[in-house]
């Protein structure tokens, strides 16, 4: 009797468990931050998709860092990174002590207001009157800074 196996996809136990931590430290070397170094661990202990959504940004984006191929701000990731998994924190104008990652979040929308709701309107309104952790240039539709 045959038996019906699904032999499509990864098998168990197939793959290394680390192998975003072995691609980080292949592709940073003497640069592999400690940032660097979280990121990949969380990707090796939950799907890489996952960590992104987790965080704000899509699977390339992270594969793209991991892989140190990533064209763009390096910074914004490292920031959504610490605030995600190693609970760094800033202080807010509007909200007082708030994660990295949910900073760059309102930051985001403050980009293009829509006023939804009276929190919203006042940090958009810190986030684009000069905050030190702003990241965006604010009031002429530009992208990040």
């Amino acid at each position: 009797m045959i038996s019906a196996v699904n032999e499509r996809g990864p098998q168990p136990g197939a793959g290394s468990p680390r192998q975003s931590l072995v691609t980080a430290e292949a592709a940073w070397g003497n640069d592999l931050d400690d940032w660097i170094v979280v990121l990949a661990t969380a990707c090796d202990n939950k799907s890489q998709n996952m960590i992104a959504k987790k965080m704000g940004y899509s699977g390339s984006v992270v594969s793209s860092v991991i892989n140190r191929t990533y064209k763009g701000d390096y910074k914004a990731v490292e920031k959504a990174t610490r605030g995600c998994f190693m609970a760094e924190t800033l202080e807010c104008p509007v909200l007082g002590e708030l994660k990295l990652h949910i900073c760059l979040g309102h930051q985001k929308r403050a980009v293009n207001l829509n006023p939804t709701s009276g929190m919203r309107v006042q940090l958009a309104k810190a986030c684009r009157s000069g905050c030190v952790h702003a990241r965006f240039s604010f009031g002429h539709g530009d992208e990040e800074s």
